[in-house]
């Protein structure tokens, strides 16, 4: 079985005390504890500990509720494993999940689904003019404005390629240095042979040229079918003038345009974490992408999030960053947690394909199921072990 290893981060929180506790298989840690840390602590000291549970033979469920409790844990987050016959996807899973829990999916994909052209709508001479009629959700006529100006200003065209040495001057001069401009420590990434042999030598490499002819963005994109999957990304040095000018969002455009018009039925801009205040999402959810919970283990992860004490910080960390949820069902839908004093955070918008009407979680009754268990346990989870999520 793999490792499960959990980790407690103490320090300052919206001018408060916090304490953090992330459980989950350790390749899986990276994919959420590096978020809630930074929305929580943001750039300040943080104190962390790292502990690995006793592995055995018992079910995953024995694991997690091998993790001591701490009465310092303000909010407790657990990634709930894959399971080959359906896991925590399945309606009778709940053997985990307490009162007052709300379930997230592990990642949310951004996917374009694409409509073919037609013989009577624009030619293919603009590859800006026709960003409304590229998917299912047409894209706003603000965002195709803002495209237009884009590439008048600058005058943005694209390429493709195949050449190696691009794909070189690409991962070392665009992905790796935006890599570290937008995560720092926190990167992560799909390594340089990796990169090469199954994603470019799979796919192509979509440049986005200055009007100097110079290659300041790309997009590494993969290929599965009718399917093109964009991979890695980056701009020219990680220089924040190319972000001013928003040659990324320029590739994205440009991207949606030709693999409409080469008869690929969907461009999957992957993922990112359930949070609607990734930047991810919300530049994304512009393009008139559908979201989706992807395929394979990511898929089938859940992430559980449950109070541990009820606090102030707690509750401005939760107010603050709404999430996307999931049901039994695989439906999506987003979430805003309210109280008295804190209004749900509408400001931070919702709208996109695949995502139901918004529902609200009052902060109360939340950090009441937390309370509530306090008394009664001393793990942080005291469900009897169930049979679907034995690994």
């Amino acid at each position: 079985m793999p490792e499960v290893i959990y980790r407690r981060s103490r320090g300052r929180a919206y001018g408060r005390d916090f304490g953090l506790l992330c459980v989950a298989f350790k390749a899986s840690m990276g994919y959420l504890e590096p978020y809630l840390r930074t929305a929580a602590f943001g750039g300040s000291s943080v104190s962390v500990r790292e502990g690995a549970v006793p592995s055995g033979s018992g079910s995953v469920s024995d694991l997690l509720s091998a993790v001591p409790v701490d009465p310092e844990d303000d909010l407790i987050a657990v990634v709930c494993p894959a399971d080959p016959r359906g896991g925590v996807g399945d309606p009778g899973v709940p053997a985990l999940v307490q009162p007052g829990d709300v379930v997230l999916p592990l990642r949310v994909h951004l996917v374009a689904h694409l409509a073919p052209p037609t013989a009577s709508g624009p030619g293919a001479a603009d590859p800006t003019a026709r960003a409304g009629a590229i998917s299912a959700g047409a894209i706003s006529a603000q965002e195709r404005k803002r495209q237009r100006r884009r590439v008048r200003a600058w005058g943005y065209t694209s390429a493709i390629s195949h050449d190696p040495a691009d794909f070189e001057f690409f991962y070392e001069r665009m992905h790796l240095p935006t890599m570290d401009v937008r995560h720092g420590a926190h990167a992560r990434s799909t390594g340089k042979a990796a990169a090469f042999d199954s994603l470019f030598r799979q796919g192509f490499l979509f440049q986005v040229l200055a009007d100097d002819g110079r290659p300041v963005a790309a997009v590494l994109c993969h290929v599965d079918t009718d399917v093109c999957n964009a991979r890695l990304v980056g701009w020219l040095d990680g220089d924040p003038i190319h972000l001013e000018r928003e040659a990324l969002k320029t590739a994205n455009h440009f991207l949606l345009n030709w693999a409409r018009d080469a008869g690929f039925s969907r461009v999957d801009f992957q993922g990112c974490e359930p949070f609607l205040r990734k930047g991810t999402f919300q530049s994304k959810r512009h393009l008139g992408t559908t979201a989706e919970i992807p395929r394979g283990e990511l898929g089938e992860s859940r992430i559980l999030l449950r109070c541990g004490r009820d606090s102030a910080a707690l509750r401005d960390l939760l107010a603050a960053h709404p999430v996307i949820a999931v049901d039994a069902t695989r439906a999506l839908e987003p979430v805003y947690f309210t109280d008295h004093a804190r209004p749900p955070r509408l400001d931070i918008p919702h709208s996109c394909h695949g995502l139901r009407g918004a529902r609200m979680v009052d902060l109360d009754v939340f950090a009441s199921a937390g309370s509530a268990r306090d008394g009664a346990r001393s793990t942080v989870f005291s469900a009897p072990p169930h049979e679907g999520l034995t690994p």
